[in-house]
């Protein structure tokens, strides 16, 4: 076969994971192309875009946020003026809390320095309109939305303008390994990155990884008496997306044998919402996605054992849009300049 071009980077998935990774070799200056299969399937589809830097029903501030929060305001920024079209803003999270023992979590809470994002200055009257079965209510700020939809699909369009985008359903035999490079078609890839989700290729070359995959089921509804343009978790998430329209969810199950809306997940959220929701609503759609997710809740990062050439960027599990930006520099960094990935995100840690 005659070889056409060659490039640095072969980036297997147009996921949030693909898409960050194509935009960090992008500021590098390295040439790339990106394969993916519309991301018909992609989990990151029917994420909520929340970055919430408290996590759980201890409200603990979740893992690395300050640099995952910095490093995301900076990328999806770079990514919104070259696109220009908005992708992220500022916002805040209402946290209605049911009970004294919630109260008395929320309110120590406030009094740590390692958690103030929180307070609880709230006026609890201006959600009893709309809510029910809660005693006050707290607030998490800041916190971050990204438009994932926008996100993934003007990308997607900025890299078919550019060259960079091949459609395509790839399988393991597409893909030729040589000693120092890999070819695809006519082309030849100093690195390949599998960001390929639960259901990629990137299993037959990793294989000896194992996936806890969540099933995340989200509902879609539209509402003419409900105009709280604000994010509102209570037994379930409330979040506005558009004029009238809010994401409902989520519902997990784990190990799910597939990625279909099942009427049971649907009835359990609707359960959820009605235990706390006064307002009348209409179900818009409902939507099912796979994330890959792992056992120590760690993403699997890094280069294979036998094959230099093929790295992975998987795992980013339920928070993908705030792994992404953080981690796919610090991919391209290792591979670019060999500065040594995280222990604990490197998928060596699997293999001693």
């Amino acid at each position: 076969m005659k070889i056409s071009k060659h490039f640095d980077f072969l980036i297997i998935g147009q996921g949030i994971a693909g898409t960050m990774l194509s935009f960090q070799a992008l500021q590098r200056n390295k040439s790339f192309m990106v394969v993916d299969n519309s991301h018909n399937q992609s989990a990151s589809l029917i994420s909520s875009g929340v970055i919430n830097p408290v996590t759980g029903r201890r409200i603990v501030k979740s893992w690395m946020v300050e640099e995952l929060m910095e490093k995301a305001v900076k990328d999806y920024k770079a990514i919104e003026k070259i696109l220009e079209c908005p992708i992220i803003k500022f916002s805040s999270i209402t946290r209605l809390l049911k009970d004294v023992e919630e109260e008395n979590i929320w309110a120590s809470k406030t009094l740590e320095e390692s958690t103030s994002y929180l307070s609880s200055d709230l006026n609890s009257d201006n959600y009893q309109k709309y809510y029910k079965n809660f005693r006050s209510a707290g607030k998490i700020e800041p916190a971050l939305v990204i438009d994932i939809e926008m996100l993934l699909n003007r990308w997607s369009e900025y890299l078919i303008i550019n060259d960079k985008l091949i459609k395509v359903n790839i399988k393991p035999e597409d893909l030729q390994i040589q000693e120092d490079c890999v070819v695809f078609k006519d082309m030849q890839f100093s690195h390949v990155i599998f960001a390929d989700g639960h259901s990629g290729i990137s299993k037959y070359y990793f294989n000896f990884l194992k996936y806890e995959n969540a099933k995340g089921e989200v509902l879609y509804i539209e509402s003419d008496e409900y105009d709280l343009n604000e994010m509102v978790k209570s037994s379930i998430n409330v979040i506005p997306l558009e004029d009238k329209v809010y994401w409902v969810g989520s519902n997990y199950e784990w190990n799910a044998i597939d990625d279909k809306p099942s009427e049971e997940s649907k009835n359990q959220i609707i359960n959820k919402l009605n235990r706390s929701a006064k307002f009348p609503y209409v179900i818009k759609d409902h939507k099912a996605a796979i994330r890959a997710c792992t056992k120590d809740r760690k993403p699997y990062i890094g280069e294979h054992p036998d094959f230099p050439q093929l790295h992975l960027f998987n795992g980013l599990g339920t928070k993908g849009i705030s792994l992404a930006p953080y981690f796919s520099s610090h991919l391209m960094d290792h591979i670019i300049s060999g500065i040594p990935l995280m222990p604990d995100i490197d998928l060596k840690r699997l293999l001693q």
